[in-house]
């Protein structure tokens, strides 16, 4: 009898030496995590870089890591294919995947899934002093952003409130940093630029040669009544040099998104970061110090990560129908 409890005991620790090493074993596996972003120079790169560090500081084996890619169209597609875990991007592309309309009617991805929203995106084309209105590009180069990237309907937005589309200018599909320099050298009269304050647009401006193009009360209509997600945004006096006034521009909502089969407690852990680590992150990147918790699923248009939907939960933040 008390040999047969001592071999019982030996199995039982044995057991448990097992389930320890397996657990430790689980500890120390490498997650790797990796952000689409945008083009090399672009907000959202900057964004992608500083919450990747802040994902390796904060979770044990993480090696997350920042992408370059088109955009938010490339980023879309990138998750379908597993290769990347997360972006950062326009609230209308994924909504547009999930519903299977527009670039990707045909292609619909109903896995996409939303972690959070954050801070928008201020969209800015900056021009010649000599150019006054939309109306005044026609015919003209543009860049308008890489290929795959959402910045091409951007541009689509602007010029709907000049009444023209696409069709009416001659789009440049460039890099920003490229869009920049095309400016400067004058080969094109437009160049279009994310966020504010940009340093892109804070170089051009710094120049005394360029300025932020400002679209009247009822271009913005137009462009609203077009594109009803795309609402009028208001760049404050001197965010950049040589810009004593208020200009009158536009701005879409930012997400950050997954796939359904990605791990839910990694996302649980990484929304959960995004907010108790925030003032970690906006001194990295200002903007991301730009959003609130209570206004994380205010135009959430896609269904939620479970990861992120038990972390709102947890927080008293309502997440039926999201």
């Amino acid at each position: 009898m008390k040999r047969s409890m001592i071999l019982l005991m030996l199995c039982l620790f044995g057991i448990v030496g097992l389930v320890n090493v397996s657990h430790l074993y689980s500890q120390t596996k490498t997650i790797y995590v990796t952000v689409g972003t945008s083009s090399m120079g672009s907000p959202l790169y900057a964004a992608g870089n500083v919450l990747s560090q802040e994902l390796n500081k904060s979770i044990p084996n993480m090696k997350a890591s920042a992408r370059v890619t088109a955009g938010s169209i490339q980023n879309i597609d990138l998750l379908t294919s597993k290769t990347i875990e997360m972006a950062l991007g326009d609230s209308v592309t994924p909504k547009d995947a999930v519903e299977g309309i527009g670039v990707f009617a045909g292609k619909k991805d109903a896995l996409i899934r939303g972690i959070t929203c954050i801070w928008p995106s201020v969209i800015q084309i900056v021009v010649p002093l000599s150019v006054n209105s939309v109306g005044e590009l026609r015919g003209k180069r543009v860049a308008i952003g890489a290929r795959g990237s959402a910045a091409t309907r951007y541009a689509q937005v602007a010029l709907a409130g000049g009444g023209m589309t696409l069709a009416d200018i001659r789009p440049e599909h460039v890099s920003y940093d490229e869009g920049k320099a095309f400016l400067q050298d004058g080969h094109i009269s437009g160049s279009l630029h994310i966020a504010v304050p940009n340093a892109l647009v804070m170089e051009l401006l710094s120049s005394g040669k360029f300025k932020i193009l400002e679209f009247s009360d009822e271009e913005l209509k137009k462009m609203n009544a077009a594109h009803p997600e795309f609402t009028p945004f208001t760049v404050a006096p001197n965010t950049y040099q040589n810009q004593p006034k208020p200009v009158k521009v536009y701005q879409v909502p930012n997400l950050i998104i997954t796939r359904e089969n990605v791990d839910t407690d990694l996302i649980y852990q990484i929304t959960k970061i995004l907010y108790e680590k925030q003032k970690a992150l906006a001194a990295g990147y200002k903007l991301w110090g730009a959003f609130r918790l209570e206004d994380a699923l205010k135009g959430m248009p896609i269904p939620l990560h479970p990861g992120a939907e038990k972390f709102f939960k947890e927080k008293g933040i309502t997440t039926r129908g999201k």
